[in-house]
C-alpha cells in the first residue's frame, strides 16, 4: 500500500480534538523538572509566581536524576495528590512521566526544555514561549490524547521490558543515535547535534567520523554551529 492511501487510510488524529475545562477554581500543582536544563530555574521561578498569583498552594517541584529520570518523582507528584503535574524537561522525561500517569485521572502538562520537544510542537505548543507555556499548563483547558505501548524483549536472555511512548519510538540506528548524541553538544547546538552521533552510525561506517564544530552566538543571543568533516 502507497504511503498516501496508509495516510489516508490512518488519518485519525491522535489528538482528541475536543478541549474541556478541568472545572478547578484552584488547583494543587505538582512539577517533575529535570534540573540541568538549561531554562530549568527560570521555569521555575515561572512556575512559582504564576501559582502566587493565582492564590494556589505552592507548587511541589520533584527534580528528576540521572539514576531516576522521572518514574518515582511522577509517583510521589500523585501521591501528593496533585491536579496536575507538570513536566519540565525534554522527549525523555515527559516520556517517563507519561508511562506512570497514564491511565490515572491526573492531568500532565508540558513546559518544554529539551531539545526536540516532540510531543510539545505536535499539539501546538510555542516552544520558545516559556512563559506562555507555564501559563498554557496552568490556566489552559485540557484534552486526551492516545499513548502507544512498546514491548522490547532480549532475544538471547528472554528479558523483556515495556515502555509508553507517546509521538515516535525507534529502534535500531534511530535509537543508537539518539542514545550516542553528546549532552553537552545538544546543549550548545541543538537538534544539529544528533548529526555528529549519526555521522558515526550511518550505515556501512565503521567508526565515528571525526569533526570539528564551530560554535557562535547572533545578536539576538542564539547558538549558531558549523561543522566540517576532519580527515580520520
Amino acid at each position: 500500500m502507497g504511503v498516501r492511501k496508509l495516510k489516508a487510510r490512518h488519518a485519525r488524529s491522535a489528538v482528541w480534538e475536543e478541549t474541556h475545562s478541568p472545572g478547578l477554581g484552584q488547583q494543587k500543582v505538582a512539577v517533575v523538572m529535570n534540573p540541568i536544563k538549561s531554562r530549568s530555574d527560570e521555569a521555575r521561578t515561572l512556575i512559582e509566581n504564576a501559582c502566587a498569583a493565582a492564590g494556589w498552594v505552592p507548587p511541589r517541584f520533584f527534580d528528576t536524576t540521572a539514576e531516576d529520570p522521572g518514574a518515582s518523582q511522577a509517583r510521589a507528584a500523585l501521591d501528593y495528590g496533585a491536579d496536575v503535574i507538570l513536566v519540565g524537561g525534554g522527549d525523555g522525561t515527559v516520556r517517563v512521566v507519561a508511562d506512570v500517569l497514564a491511565g490515572t485521572d491526573t492531568a500532565m502538562a508540558l513546559i518544554p526544555l529539551g531539545t526536540g520537544n516532540l510531543l510539545a510542537r505536535n499539539i501546538h505548543l510555542d516552544i520558545g514561549d516559556l512563559q506562555g507555556s507555564v501559563q498554557t499548563a496552568l490556566f489552559g483547558h485540557q484534552r486526551f490524547i492516545d499513548t502507544a505501548r512498546i514491548t522490547v524483549e532480549n532475544s538471547r536472555t528472554g528479558e523483556a521490558a515495556e515502555h509508553t511512548f507517546l509521538v515516535i519510538a525507534g529502534i535500531g540506528m534511530d535509537a543508537e543515535v539518539v542514545g550516542d548524541t553528546n549532552d553537552g553538544l545538544k546543549k550548545a547546538v541543538g537538534w544539529l547535534a544528533y548529526t555528529e552521533a549519526g555521522c558515526g552510525t550511518s550505515p556501512g561506517a565503521a567508526r565515528r567520523c571525526p569533526s570539528r564544530w564551530t560554535t557562535s552566538r547572533n545578536r539576538a543571543g542564539r547558538s549558531a554551529a558549523s561543522c566540517s568533516p576532519t580527515a580520520a
